[in-house]
């Protein structure tokens, strides 16, 4: 698997969590597909749980009246299990950590 594909599919696993968390959804479950129209594309299992938690501000009790309303992160939880498989089904060694630690980075 060359660098660029790995670092292509990094980052579309990153977006999917993104955008599943601002979603509300807790749970990853999802396969994701470098090139859906090749077969034996390189691919990545992705299973585990984003938490996000935080409040909505209350503009009357704040006072600020500025009419945001805005949600405010207080914590992210991120746990995955991730699987790269290249094109001759070899699984592939990827940084778990790096990945989770850059979508708490995007939810903040």
């Amino acid at each position: 698997m060359k660098r660029e594909e790995l670092e292509i599919l990094r980052e579309r696993i990153i977006d999917y969590c993104v955008d599943a968390a601002h979603d509300g959804q807790d749970n990853i479950d999802t396969c994701i597909i470098l090139d859906e129209t090749q077969d034996n594309s390189p691919s990545a299992s992705v299973e585990g749980h984003i938490y996000v938690d935080g409040y909505v501000e209350d503009d009357y009790t704040c006072g600020y009246m500025n009419g945001t309303g805005a949600f405010v992160v207080t914590s992210v939880s991120v746990s995955l299990s991730i699987s790269v498989i290249d094109e001759n089904d070899e699984e592939v060694d990827v940084d778990e950590y790096e990945i989770e630690s850059a979508i708490e980075s995007c939810l903040y």
